[in-house]
């Protein structure tokens, strides 16, 4: 026999219109404290000698003091110099320079001044370079164009190239003013660079701007001058570059904070089971449990905000593309996330899940009941009102005249703190009715006696059967819903004066195994322990078995099982629940054994289980 081809598949989402707050993603990186120049070790103290020693004609080259008149400073690197001067108020002096040099080397000089206040017609800054020889001797002198000055600053840059024979070279900046009058003239920035090439525009704001720059297109050496703002400093220090070093450790952003608008939330299943059973109160319940959703979408899945669920089961035939479809609607009840697994579990519940919550508040006892009391259905669509919800049309009904003596006169009325489903519950009870809400959010109520599904459920071992428990248990009895023999149920309230009520009903016989239903509500009359006990009757024995899924399998259908070592067992089916595995587990109850030929009264084609042909199942059931 070939092996049957089976992919089933789950899609599940969060219906409605959700704002999700992203949290900034980052990480932690080591700090690092960024380096920069740093004023470095002192060089020159009161003019000390040369650090250089250069050997140029106004400077000792014996190493003595500098002459503190000159305002001289020798700079010296391969193949190019820098020098930096602020702030220095040179009055009517001149700031005199000396670079080496050679012939055809460019000499860009930037030079960045300003005038104090007071009446002059003008005050301007000149450069001179007067190139020398070896031999000391000076040659002709360049002249750049004046500087014109005033309060705020300015900036002339100039380039003269070096001509033959040349030694070093002198920079010197004159200040020229009217005569008679004595200004201040302040030289902000005095920057010379040599080379053999220059800058394109020596007038680059980029390359002259504000603190002169560490890292020139042209090698040099950078100077701050610590002492009086003169030409004479008493201090002179090296700029020096400091490297980064570690330091405490940062928060790098790699996403920040962002806000999304959804329309839904598809959740990522990996696992579920899905359970629908008659005996139990809310009738469907789903457990999906997903690969956990990023933390802004996570906070917004609260059940508080009563969301929904909506989950779709499918299951295909590959060889023959037979589609099985089933959808769920359902209160979001709870969520629960496992951090370790990186996981969180969603808990959906039919609509049964919002009576239960829901507690009547204020202080003020809800008679509203009392106008429908000719009706049980009037009075569940009374109360499913406020829940956006009503009967689907049906027969069964019931009378609740509170006149009648054999029920309080109480009975209708829903107290402060009651919670809705169990002010109903006691009367459907007492009705000898079911009232229960499906998978598509319609509310029934039905009586259990009579109610059917059209179909059945058929499970044969060696064809879609997995497991099977055929199982008898009295010890259920006391907790139900197991088999019982008896039933008592006990009312207690207090009436509206204030006295205590007790009543019992009872059915069943006298003596024998059954159990005890406690109620603390008014007594709404008989009904509620003959209808415990025609539900107890036939869960004397259960068939519990597993199978193959199939999705059309509901509570109330027949159920038709062959099991090993049983007679062909025929029930109803009470329960059913889908799980991830591809299989489900059927409950059941006023399960009998039946003859072969009872066979001639099942419905459909038994050579056809869950609308699979056996010729299409090995024999291992796959």
């Amino acid at each position: 026999m070939s092996s049957l081809m089976l992919r089933e598949t789950i899609a599940a989402r969060l219906p409605g219109e959700f704002v999700v707050t992203h949290p900034e993603e980052g990480h932690w990186e080591t700090g690092l404290i960024p380096g920069g120049l740093a004023a470095g070790p002192v060089l020159r103290t009161n003019l000390a000698p040369d650090p250089y020693g250069l050997d140029l004609a106004n400077f000792r080259p014996d190493g003595g003091t500098l002459t503190h008149s000159a305002g001289r400073i020798a700079v010296a690197v391969v193949n190019t110099s820098l020098i930096v001067i602020r702030r220095t108020a040179v009055s009517t002096s001149a700031a005199d320079e000396g670079f080496p040099a050679v012939a055809g080397d460019r000499v860009t000089v930037s030079v960045t001044g300003t005038r104090g206040g007071g009446s002059v017609p003008y005050v301007r800054l000149r450069t001179i370079l007067t190139p020398y020889r070896a031999n000391n001797t000076a040659m002709s002198v360049l002249t750049g164009a004046a500087l014109d000055l005033a309060t705020t600053a300015a900036r002339r840059a100039w380039v003269a190239t070096m001509p033959a024979d040349t030694a070093y070279v002198h920079v010197q900046i004159n200040v020229i003013r009217p005569t008679g009058y004595a200004p201040t003239a302040y030289l902000e920035e005095f920057a010379v660079e040599i080379g053999s090439t220059a800058p394109a525009d020596p007038v680059d704001a980029t390359f002259f701007a504000g603190d002169f720059p560490d890292d020139t297109a042209v090698p040099g050496v950078q100077y701050d001058w610590v002492g009086p703002a003169n030409l004479s400093p008493s201090t002179m220090r090296e700029l020096i570059e400091l490297p980064p070093h570690e330091g405490l450790p940062v928060w790098v952003v790699d996403h920040p904070e962002e806000v999304e608008e959804l329309a839904g939330i598809e959740l990522d299943v990996v696992d579920y089971r899905i359970r629908l059973d008659e005996s139990r109160t809310p009738y469907v319940e789903a457990e999906l449990t997903c690969s956990a959703p990023k933390p802004g979408v996570f906070q917004v899945i609260d059940p508080r905000d009563r969301l929904r669920l909506e989950v779709d089961l499918t299951r295909e035939r590959l060889d023959t593309g037979a589609i099985q479809e089933r959808s769920f609607d359902l209160v979001l009840h709870a969520r629960e996330l496992d951090a370790g697994a990186a996981t969180v579990t969603l808990t959906g519940r039919s609509d049964e899940a919002a009576l239960f919550d829901d507690i009547l508040g204020g202080t003020v006892v809800d008679d509203s009941a009392e106008a429908h009391q000719g009706s049980l259905r009037d009075i569940i669509d009374n109360l499913l009102t406020a829940f956006d919800a009503e009967l689907a049309p049906g027969d069964a009904d019931a009378d609740f005249t509170i006149t009648d003596p054999v029920r309080d006169a109480d009975t209708l009325k829903r107290e402060p703190g009651e919670r809705a489903w169990d002010f109903l519950s006691s009367l459907v009870e007492a009705a000898g009715l079911r009232l229960f809400c499906d998978e598509q959010r319609v509310w029934r109520l039905v009586d259990p006696a009579t109610y059917a599904l059209e179909g059945s459920v058929r499970i044969a071992a060696a064809h879609n059967a997995t497991a099977a428990r055929d199982r008898i248990d009295l010890a259920e009895a006391s907790t139900g819903p197991g088999f019982a023999e008896t039933i008592v149920v006990r009312y207690r309230w207090t009436d509206s004066l204030g006295v205590q009520q007790t009543v019992y009903e009872a059915a069943g016989a006298p003596h024998g195994i059954g159990r005890l239903i406690e109620v603390t509500r008014p007594y709404p009359g008989p009904g509620a322990a003959q209808s415990a006990l025609r539900r107890a009757e036939g869960k004397g024995r259960t068939l519990d078995p597993e199978a193959l899924t199939d999705l059309t399998a509901t509570p109330g259908m027949t159920v038709v099982a062959t099991i090993p070592g049983t007679p062909t067992q025929v029930g109803i089916v009470s329960s059913v629940e889908f799980r991830s595995d591809g299989t489900m587990q059927v409950g059941t109850r006023g399960i009998v054994d039946t003859p072969d030929t009872a066979w001639l009264f099942a419905e459909g084609d038994w050579t056809d289980v869950t609308g699979i042909p056996w010729t299409d199942i090995d024999e291992q059931g796959e």
